[in-house]
């Protein structure tokens, strides 16, 4: 279980979980991006609980989390190393209705989260919700070399035959979702003796195969920070079958859109 300061759990509309491993200060940025937008969404009368999970962090990351994180900030470190298995441990930990992840690289348009919660509240069945739009930018914000856009698939649109995920992750960035999917859906864990890894892509087709759309908040962006560690995700490739382990998603199956929202 994860170390967590001494703050309670507290009831929230949305928790904003901050996934922070080996970034460097730069996670500074997407600090500040995630109080942005939670600013806009409390301006707008939702109640917003921001956590920085430290999944097995680096010392570096660790003791700069300690000298510069505060309130409004909850900090849980988690020693666990298997993606999924932090993921679940901060679900365990937060008190929001929906829950809202962001990596330690990325960036949010300020509108996500208000925008993402009335799509959700406004939507006939619960789903999973991302960005109309994913940007990609190099080390250097300022420049446009390696530059991209991403236009995310609208499942809830007929978008996408959701077979198409079994071939390569198509939402790469922090979901949106309420947290009772999380807590009927929870993130699966890793496996390298068995080559299952990428949990969160695996975690996006088990949602698919259990019935619920991916669909899309308009006019909603999130900006992805790429480096020679992960420059290999801007060209997805077939990855091997062991990519991901066993799933209720099948090539010939698609979701009928969950359970209605009530």
């Amino acid at each position: 279980m994860p170390s967590t300061d001494a703050s309670p759990r507290s009831p929230a509309d949305v928790s904003v979980i901050l996934i922070g491993h080996d970034q460097d200060v730069l996670i500074h940025g997407s600090i500040v991006s995630a109080e942005r937008a939670a600013a806009r969404a409390r301006a707008n009368g939702l109640s917003i609980e921001l956590i920085l999970l430290l999944r097995d962090p680096t010392p570096a990351l660790a003791k700069w989390s300690a000298d510069r994180i505060g309130a409004p900030w909850r900090v849980l470190t988690s020693s666990a190393q298997d993606l999924g298995v932090a993921h679940n441990e901060a679900i365990a930990a937060s008190g929001g209705r929906y829950l809202a992840w962001i990596d330690g690289w990325d960036l949010w348009s300020e509108n996500w989260i208000e925008a993402a919660v009335l799509a959700a509240e406004r939507a006939p069945a619960a789903a999973v919700w991302h960005p109309e739009a994913v940007v990609r930018f190099g080390q250097n914000f300022f420049s446009t070399q390696g530059y991209a856009l991403l236009w995310q698939p609208d499942g809830a649109a007929g978008e996408i035959d959701y077979a198409a995920l079994l071939d390569q992750d198509l939402y790469p960035t922090g979901p949106f979702a309420a947290r009772s999917l999380f807590d009927e859906i929870p993130f699966p864990t890793e496996d390298a003796a068995r080559g299952w890894a990428e949990a969160c892509w695996w975690w996006t087709c088990n949602v698919a195969g259990a019935g619920y759309h991916h669909a899309v908040v308009r006019e909603t962006f999130h900006y992805q920070r790429m480096d020679q560690a992960n420059q290999r995700r801007s060209a997805p490739q077939r990855p091997a079958k062991t990519r991901i382990g066993p799933t209720p998603l099948s090539r010939a199956q698609a979701p009928v859109g969950g359970r209605e929202n009530g």
